[in-house]
């Protein structure tokens, strides 16, 4: 997908968080659905996005999660955020190699600004 400039992306991030947290039910009846991140996720996503000091970032995939987290995907890399406020990663290192755990904030603005090197 395209890089977009750092203020672009960040705004159309934002939107997109907020529209989150109006538009999914806070719990749900059906494990397969995904519900309202929890306020601390939201709060950790909106830091992951606006402390990220790159100029161009590919636009990831984005969406909420079944356990009230929020999921950010690119195609070598997936950041998460928990539930709680805290993150995790999967990162393709190699052809079959990923590398995957918890993260901390400072490491997540790493891995997302060596995307938009790229």
């Amino acid at each position: 997908m395209a890089a977009l400039e750092k203020t672009d992306w960040q705004s159309k991030i934002l939107l997109e968080l907020a529209f989150f947290m109006n538009g999914f039910p806070e719990s749900t009846d059906v494990s397969w659905r995904v519900i309202r991140p929890t306020m601390n996720a939201y709060r950790a996503a909106v830091e992951l996005v606006t402390g990220l000091d790159a100029t161009y970032v590919p636009w990831p995939r984005i969406a909420p999660d079944r356990e009230g987290g929020i999921q950010f995907e690119w195609d070598t890399l997936e950041i998460g955020v928990l539930p709680t406020g805290s993150y995790e990663y999967l990162r393709v290192v190699g052809e079959s190699k990923t590398q995957e755990g918890q993260i901390t904030l400072s490491k997540a603005w790493q891995f997302i600004a060596a995307l938009a090197r790229r």
